[in-house]
C-alpha cells in the first residue's frame, strides 16, 4: 500500500516537473537584435493566478499582429511593435520585453506613436498612461519628445497634376480631397476635439455635409470611391466619413466597403475598423481590437465574423 502511494507521489512529482519544463520551454529571451527573428508566433505562458480574460485579450492582439506581419512584404512597422508591446503587457510578460517592443515602435516612427498615444489619452496626465507604470523613465522621455515635435507641414498637392498623371476625373478628385480635409479640420489640434463644445459643434456640421456628399457620390457612381477612381492618396476618404457617421449609415455602407476591399479599392484595415465600430455600438464588444476601451468578443463570434467577411 505504501509502495503504491510512493509510486503515485513520484508520478505526480514527475508530471509536475514535465509541466514546469514545458512552461520554461515556451519562455523566450528577447533582445534588441533578435526580437524580429524570434517573436512571431510566440505566445508566452500564462502566469499562475493571472487574469485569464486579460491574457486572452493580449493573445488575440498578438494573433492579429503576427498575421499582419506574415502577410506583409514590408517587414515590421511601428504598429507591429506597438501591438506586441500592448499584447505582452496584457499577458503579463516581463516589463523589459514590453519596453523593448515599445522602444522599437518609437524608433520606427516617433510621430506615429505620439499620434496613437494622443488618440488614446488626449491631455490626461502621464500617471494615467498604461505604459508609464511599467517604464516610467523611458515613457517620460518619449512623451517629452512628442511635445517637442513640430507640426507637420501641410502638404499642398497639385490636384490638377495628380489627376492628369493618373487619368482621374479632376472634379471628383477635388471633391474627395475636400471631403478628406473637412473630416479632419477640427479633429486635429491639441486635445480631443469632442471635449471642446465649439470644435465639436463645428466638426459635427462638417461631418453632416460630408455624409450628404458621400450619399450623392455613391448614387452617381454606384460604388465605393476608392483607389481606382481617386488613387491610393484618397482611397480612405469615403471610409473616414462613414466611420465618423451614425450606426444607420455605417451599416448601410458596410457591404460597399467590404466590396471595395475585395475589388482592391481599399485596404482591409478600414473594413476591420468599421466592423469594430458597428459591433461596439450594437453589442458593446469588438472583433479586431481597433476601438479603445471596448471589450473583445468571444472567439466563436470572432471566427464567425472573420469567415463572413473573408478576413484571415
Amino acid at each position: 500500500m505504501i509502495k503504491g502511494k510512493l509510486m503515485i507521489t513520484w508520478v505526480s512529482i514527475l508530471f509536475a516537473i514535465i509541466l514546469i519544463q514545458s512552461a520554461n520551454a515556451q519562455e523566450k529571451s528577447f533582445t534588441n537584435e533578435n526580437l524580429e527573428e524570434t517573436v512571431v508566433d510566440y505566445y508566452p505562458p500564462m502566469p499562475v493566478g493571472f487574469d485569464e480574460k486579460k491574457y486572452n485579450k493580449g493573445k488575440y492582439i498578438l494573433e492579429n499582429t503576427y498575421s499582419a506581419i506574415k502577410s506583409s512584404d514590408k517587414g515590421f512597422v511601428y504598429a507591429d511593435y506597438w501591438n506586441i508591446a500592448v499584447g505582452f503587457s496584457y499577458m503579463g510578460v516581463k516589463d523589459e520585453y514590453v519596453e523593448l517592443a515599445f522602444k522599437k515602435a518609437v524608433e520606427s516612427s516617433l510621430e506615429s506613436v505620439c499620434a496613437i498615444v494622443k488618440s488614446f489619452y488626449g491631455d490626461k496626465p502621464l500617471e494615467k498612461h498604461a505604459f508609464y507604470k511599467s517604464m516610467p523613465e523611458t515613457y517620460s522621455e518619449f512623451y517629452k519628445k512628442c511635445g517637442s515635435l513640430k507640426p507637420s507641414k501641410k502638404e499642398n498637392t497639385d490636384l490638377a497634376k495628380y489627376a492628369k498623371e493618373n487619368s482621374f476625373d479632376l472634379e471628383l478628385v477635388k471633391t474627395v480631397a475636400e471631403i478628406s480635409e473637412k473630416d479632419q479640420r477640427h479633429r486635429k489640434g491639441k486635445g480631443n476635439y469632442y471635449d471642446d463644445p465649439v470644435r465639436l459643434k463645428k466638426q459635427n456640421k462638417l461631418d453632416k455635409e460630408n455624409q450628404e456628399t458621400i450619399e450623392k457620390l455613391y448614387a452617381k457612381y454606384g460604388k465605393y470611391i476608392g483607389k481606382s477612381l481617386v488613387g491610393k492618396k484618397y482611397e480612405s476618404a469615403m471610409w473616414a466619413v462613414i466611420q465618423h457617421s451614425n450606426l444607420a449609415m455605417m451599416e448601410k455602407f458596410l457591404p460597399v466597403v467590404h466590396q471595395a476591399v475585395k475589388d482592391g479599392d481599399l485596404h482591409v484595415t478600414p473594413l476591420k475598423m468599421l466592423i469594430d465600430r458597428i459591433y461596439a455600438a450594437k453589442y458593446k464588444h469588438q472583433i479586431f481590437g481597433s476601438q479603445g476601451g471596448v471589450e473583445i468578443a468571444d472567439r466563436q463570434t470572432i471566427q464567425k465574423v472573420k469567415k463572413e467577411f473573408g478576413i484571415k
